[in-house]
């Protein structure tokens, strides 16, 4: 999945569900842990949490599951993002370090 360039918020939107899932995942994985045990841990269902590691998540409920899963890996919300946003800007370098093409990053999102 490509950087978006900062043209459409809603390919940053994707992009970013997409590496904040990515972050979940491997963060969860770290931890030696699976989506039932996580989803135990934050209050909410195992689906929940799959869906999110998948980059899709239903009627809104992103950012109250995100809520509990920073609680329990220890982490505040800006911090995951910025940790999956760098991830998926590391993988789009080293995409075009490969294959030499795709977009450039040219738009740092600040929050």
């Amino acid at each position: 999945m490509a950087v978006p360039n900062g043209n459409s918020p809603h390919e940053y939107a994707d992009w970013i569900n997409h590496w904040i899932g990515v972050e979940v995942r491997v963060r969860r994985e770290a931890r030696r842990s699976n989506a039932f045990a996580l989803a135990k841990a934050c209050g909410v269902s195992d689906p929940a949490i799959r869906n999110i590691e998948r980059g899709v998540c239903k009627n809104g409920a992103l950012v109250k599951t995100l809520a509990r899963i920073v609680v329990c890996f220890d982490l505040s919300l800006p911090k995951l993002i910025r940790a999956a946003e760098c991830r998926g800007k590391k993988a789009a370098q080293q995409r075009r370090k490969r294959y030499g093409d795709g977009p450039e990053v040219t738009q740092r999102i600040e929050f």
